[in-house]
C-alpha cells in the first residue's frame, strides 16, 4: 500500500523523507487530480508551521502551477476588494517544493525558464570558461568551390549562380530570387551549419529548411527536370511547398531516401545518433532505407526509424514536441538519458563531452530554453549529483 501525500508531505516537512518516499511525492504532486488536496494540506501545514521562505507573489504563483500542471486558471485568486488571497502558503509552498523537486532530480530546473532577472545575475557570476549559446552561423560553398561566411556578411546580395541571386534577407535567413527555370548547366551550392550555429534557407521552389547545428544541405539553385532532389547531413525540419509534378526527394546521407509532395517534416541524422529518424507533421512520406530498398508510408505524428544495420521500423506514437523543440529555440529532455542529454550539448555549445569515468546512469525530462548560456544549462547536471568541470573547448565529466 502507498504512503498518502499527507504523510510525504509531512515527512518531507520534517526532513525525514527516504529518496524513495521523496520519488513517490514529485508523482503524487504532478497528478491533477491532487492538486485540491495538496493547496489544503499545504494551507493546513502553513498554519501549523513558521513560514522560514520568502519567495515573490508572481514567482510563486508560476512555480506552483507549472509543478502541479493544472493547465487551469492561476492558483492565486483574487478576492471581492481585488486583493490577492492565499500568496503566503504560495511563497513557502513553492520554495518547499523547489527544494524538494531540485533534491530528486533537478525536474523544476527543467521546466521553469529563468526569469530575465534570474539570467542576468547569473550571467555575471559566469565563470571565464563559461560558454555562450549558439546563434545564426553558416557557410556558403557555391558551385565554383568559393565560400561565404554569412554570419559576417551584410543583408542583400551575395552572389549569383546562373539565373539565380542569393539573398541573405534577414537575420539568420538565405533566399534565391529566380530569374529564369531555364539552364543549360545544373549548378549546386551547399549551406553548412558548424557547432553552435543554426541557419534558415527558402529554397528555390519556396520550401523553408530549418538546418541545426553540425547540419549541411546540398541543392541546385534551381529545380528542373522531374523532381526536385537535395541531399542533407544532420538534421533539418523542412516545409515543403506542393507541386505534385515534380516531387520532392531528400537523399540522407546516402543511407535513407525521403520522397514527399508537400508537407512539414523533420530529419535527423546525426552520425552519433542511434537511429536516423524522420518524423511527419503534415502530409505524408515515404522513406526508403537504401541498403534493404525497405520503405515505410507514414501519416502525421509517426516517426521512421533507420537502424544502423539498415532495418526501417515506424514509431506511431513520435514526441512532436520534443522533435521539433531544437527549431522553437528549446532543449526538450523528456526521456532523456545523459549521453543524449550531452549530445545536444555538445553540439549547440561547440565543445567536446569527456568523460572521466564510467557513463553516469540518469534519466532526464522536461525543457530549458536554448538561449542560456552553458554555465546556467548545466545546473540540471548539477542537481542530478552529475559532477563536471570546463577545460577550454572540452566538458568534462568527472567520476
Amino acid at each position: 500500500m502507498l504512503p498518502s501525500l499527507e504523510y510525504l508531505l509531512q515527512r518531507y516537512a520534517d526532513k525525514n523523507c527516504t529518496e524513495e518516499e521523496k520519488v513517490q511525492l514529485m508523482q503524487l504532486l504532478q497528478q491533477p487530480e491532487n492538486d485540491e488536496a495538496v493547496q489544503q494540506l499545504i494551507d493546513k501545514m502553513m498554519q501549523e508551521r513558521e513560514p522560514r521562505y520568502a519567495m515573490p507573489d508572481d514567482a510563486a504563483e508560476a512555480v506552483l502551477h507549472t509543478i502541479l500542471q493544472t493547465g487551469k486558471a492561476p492558483v492565486i485568486s483574487i478576492d471581492d476588494n481585488g486583493n490577492r488571497k492565499r500568496s503566503v502558503w504560495l511563497r513557502v509552498a513553492a520554495a518547499a517544493i523547489i527544494t524538494l523537486f531540485l533534491a530528486v532530480g533537478g525536474w523544476l530546473w527543467l521546466n521553469k525558464t529563468p526569469s530575465n532577472d534570474t539570467v542576468k545575475t547569473e550571467e555575471k557570476k559566469s565563470i571565464s570558461n563559461d560558454r555562450l549559446p549558439g546563434g545564426n552561423k553558416a557557410l556558403l560553398t557555391l558551385d565554383d568551390g568559393s565560400t561565404i561566411v554569412l554570419d559576417s556578411t551584410s543583408n542583400g546580395v551575395v552572389a549569383q549562380q546562373g539565373g539565380a541571386t542569393i539573398l541573405k534577407t534577414g537575420n539568420g535567413q538565405l533566399a534565391y530570387d529566380i530569374a529564369t527555370n531555364e539552364s543549360s548547366k545544373v549548378l549546386y551550392n551547399t549551406l553548412s551549419i558548424p557547432r553552435g550555429g543554426q541557419y534558415q534557407l527558402m529554397l528555390p521552389d519556396g520550401s523553408k529548411v530549418w538546418l541545426n547545428s553540425l547540419s549541411s544541405i546540398r541543392y541546385p539553385t534551381t529545380f528542373i527536370g522531374k523532381e526536385r532532389r537535395i541531399e542533407l547531413s544532420g538534421e533539418a525540419y523542412f516545409e515543403v511547398a506542393k507541386n505534385a509534378a515534380m516531387p520532392f526527394k531528400v537523399s540522407v546521407d546516402g543511407k535513407a531516401e525521403v520522397e514527399v509532395l508537400g508537407t512539414h517534416f523533420n530529419i535527423n541524422s546525426y552520425t552519433d545518433e542511434p537511429t536516423v529518424n524522420t518524423t511527419l507533421l503534415e502530409g505524408s512520406v515515404r522513406v526508403t532505407g537504401l541498403e534493404t530498398r525497405d520503405s515505410k508510408l507514414i501519416v502525421p505524428g509517426e516517426q521512421v526509424q533507420l537502424k544502423k544495420n539498415g532495418q526501417l521500423s515506424v514509431n506511431k506514437n513520435a514526441n512532436i514536441e520534443q522533435v521539433m523543440a531544437w527549431k522553437n529555440g528549446i532543449f526538450n529532455f523528456d526521456g532523456a538519458d545523459l549521453p543524449m542529454l550531452l549530445r545536444q550539448l555538445s553540439r549547440w555549445y561547440d565543445i567536446d563531452i569527456v568523460y572521466e569515468g564510467p557513463v553516469p546512469q540518469r534519466e532526464f525530462g522536461g525543457k530549458m530554453q536554448r538561449d542560456l548560456n552553458l554555465s546556467q544549462t548545466l545546473r540540471i547536471l548539477k542537481t542530478n549529483n552529475v559532477n563536471y568541470r570546463i577545460e577550454k573547448q572540452k566538458l568534462i565529466i568527472m567520476k
